[in-house]
């Protein structure tokens, strides 16, 4: 029973995506920056990215102020690479939210 359990408990470890790399962190502030700079407009200051990891599902997160306006703060949900060779594009963000407040109160959008 406890092999059996054992072994689950690797197989389930096994699934889990690899982890995103400080590299592929960086790689993703700036498609970011990029997608915002064109389809906004806006420039980003003060960029800062992390990942969260809720069960299977792992999500990097990256969030900058607006040049123009300190008070916009701009925040984007983008999906995990599978590996930490894979490339971070435009084709992973998949949710970008605006506050004019200060980052009080976000209105999130599905990206296109």
């Amino acid at each position: 029973m406890y092999i059996t359990y054992l072994v689950g408990v690797v197989i389930l470890a096994e699934s889990i995506p690899y982890p995103t790399s400080s590299q592929q962190l960086n790689e993703a502030e700036k498609v970011v920056e990029c997608y915002v700079g064109e389809s906004n407009g806006v420039k980003m200051i003060n960029t800062s990215s992390n990942f969260t990891a809720e069960m299977f599902d792992r999500i990097i997160h990256i969030e900058g102020n607006s040049k123009e306006n300190s008070e916009q703060v701009l925040r984007m949900d983008l999906d995990q690479v599978s590996n930490e060779s894979e490339k971070i594009t435009g084709k992973s963000i998949n949710k970008i939210c605006k506050s004019n407040n200060g980052g009080k109160k976000f209105t999130c959008a599905d990206a296109e």
